[in-house]
C-alpha cells in the first residue's frame, strides 16, 4: 500500500511474491550470520590464548617502564581511564602497548593506538612488530594496521565515491574481489602498512580506503590519527552504529593535543538534539 503524506490518499499495489525464493534467500542469510558468529567465537578463543604470550620485546626495561605498564594494566582491568605523564625517553609507547594489547586479546577487544603525528604512527608500528616477534606471533597470529587518511588512499585522486564514477569503488562492491583482496592482505606480515593496501588496490582496481576500513574490524590493533575515534566528521562510529560488537580500547599518545583538535572540529558536522 502506498500512502500519500500530502493528502492521505491510499493505493493498493499487487506485488509478486516468490515464497520459495524468499525462503531460500532467508536461509542463506541466516547461514551466513551463523557462520560469521561461529568464526568470531573461534577467533575470540584463539585471541584469549594469545594474550598470555604477549611480552616485553627488549632485553630489559628502562626505569619506570614496568611501573607504568602495571598501572595501565590495573586501569584496563578495572575498566577505568588512565592518564599518564612521563618525560621523553622513558619508553611510553611500548609501556602502554604491551598491557593494552594483552587486555584487548584477552577480552576480544579492538585496540586503537591513536596519535597526532605520522612519525609517531611509524614508531608504534615498529614497536608492535618487535612485540609480535618477541611473543612468537610474527607469523600474523596478531595483526596491526596503520590507517591512512582518505586523501592518501584514493588512486583517482578526486574523492568522488560513487560506483558509477569510480571503478575502484565498483570493484570493492564485488564481494569475491573484495574477499580475495582482504585474504591476501591478512596473509601478509603482522603489520599491514597503508602503502601495501594502496598498491594492492591499484593493482586490482579495488578501493584501498574501503579495504582499509573493512580490515580495521579484522585486526587486533589499529594505528591511526586521533580523528578517527574522536572527530564526529570522520570517526569510525564503532559505538553508535553498532559496526562491531567487540569492546573498544583506545590508547591516545600525547593526549594533550586533543584539546586543540577538538577546537578545530567543525560543529556543522554535529547533530544536535
Amino acid at each position: 500500500m502506498l500512502v500519500s503524506i500530502v493528502d492521505g490518499g491510499r493505493r493498493l499495489l499487487d506485488v509478486p511474491f516468490d515464497a520459495e525464493g524468499a525462503t531460500r534467500l532467508l536461509q542463506r542469510l541466516v547461514r551466513r550470520r551463523i557462520e560469521a558468529a561461529e568464526a568470531q567465537a573461534a577467533r575470540a578463543l584463539a585471541r584469549r590464548a594469545l594474550a598470555a604470550r604477549i611480552r616485553f620485546p627488549y632485553p630489559e626495561a628502562r626505569p619506570h617502564q614496568d611501573e607504568l605498564s602495571a598501572r595501565l594494566a590495573d586501569a584496563l582491568g578495572a575498566g577505568r581511564p588512565a592518564l599518564a605523564t612521563a618525560p621523553t625517553g622513558v619508553g611510553k609507547t611500548v609501556a602502554a602497548l604491551v598491557p593494552a594489547l594483552r587486555h584487548a586479546l584477552a577480552h576480544d577487544a579492538l585496540l586503537f593506538f591513536l596519535t597526532a603525528k605520522t612519525t609517531q604512527q611509524d614508531l608504534v608500528a615498529r614497536t608492535f612488530e618487535d612485540v609480535a616477534r618477541a611473543s612468537g606471533c610474527a607469523d600474523g597470529a596478531v595483526r596491526a594496521l596503520t590507517f591512512r587518511q582518505k586523501r592518501g588512499m584514493c588512486p583517482p585522486g578526486n574523492l568522488l565515491c560513487h560506483p558509477d564514477h569510480c571503478a575502484y569503488l565498483k570493484g570493492f562492491l564485488k564481494r569475491p574481489l573484495r574477499e580475495r583482496a582482504l585474504a591476501d592482505l591478512e596473509a601478509d606480515t603482522a603489520h599491514v602498512a597503508p602503502d601495501r593496501i594502496l598498491a594492492l588496490g591499484k593493482e586490482r582496481t579495488i578501493c584501498p580506503y574501503a579495504l582499509a576500513q573493512t580490515l580495521c574490524l579484522r585486526v587486533d590493533l589499529v594505528i591511526a590519527d586521533v580523528n578517527y575515534v574522536y572527530d564526529p566528521a570522520v570517526a569510525f562510529n564503532l559505538f553508535e552504529n553498532g559496526t562491531t560488537s567487540r569492546p573498544v580500547v583506545a590508547v591516545v599518545d600525547e593526549a594533550h593535543n586533543l584539546f586543540d583538535r577538538s577546537r578545530a572540529v567543525s560543529y556543522t558536522h554535529l547533530t544536535l538534539p
